[in-house]
């Protein structure tokens, strides 16, 4: 996957004309081709767990209904109004990984500003100008990081507690 992307974006890089090519903000052909790329490879693994689990739960699934379908399809429709419940859970992760994406290619193009803009920035003396402009990048990006996984947590910890809580009252009513 890192691979067969990374060649599409350098094709598409190369191929493009000069007016596309000099519209790209420095940094982010380099942050596209580095970081983007390995999160989206990660997201190829994370569909592949995701496929395995699948089939794990269509045989616990089906297991359930041939030992006792009332409660089997009692704990699929709770599940099913789980996933319905927490559908806004999960376009806000969505939303904040896009908000992320897009604050970690601002910070790699103020860090390729930065390093082409070294010696004038010490010639000028505005090296703490310099330095504050590209942790404001730092902060937000930091920001961003933080909401995104607190978000992208939130979710499945929701989901998990509320299996349990489904398991145990069960228990006490059976």
């Amino acid at each position: 996957v890192q691979a067969t992307l990374r060649r599409r974006l350098l094709d598409a890089y190369v191929n493009s004309s000069w007016e596309v090519q000099s519209q790209g903000l420095e940094g982010h052909f380099q942050e596209l081709m580095t970081g983007q790329v390995g999160q989206a490879s990660q997201g190829a693994v994370s569909l592949t767990n995701l496929i395995v689990m699948g089939a794990n739960v269509l045989i616990m699934v089906g297991s359930a209904l041939a030992i006792n379908a009332t409660a089997s399809l009692a704990a699929m429709a709770a599940a099913v109004m789980l996933l319905i419940f927490l559908r806004p859970i999960n376009a806000a992760s969505g939303r904040a990984a896009q908000a992320l994406g897009r604050a970690q290619l601002a910070f790699a193009g103020a860090v390729g500003e930065a390093n082409r803009m070294s010696e004038e920035a010490h010639v000028l003396g505005v090296e703490d100008r310099q330095r504050a402009h590209v942790e404001t990048f730092i902060d937000e990006a930091r920001r961003l990081f933080i909401r995104m996984q607190a978000i992208a947590r939130l979710g499945p910890n929701i989901y998990q507690s509320s299996i349990y809580l489904g398991l145990i009252v069960g228990l006490i009513v059976l």
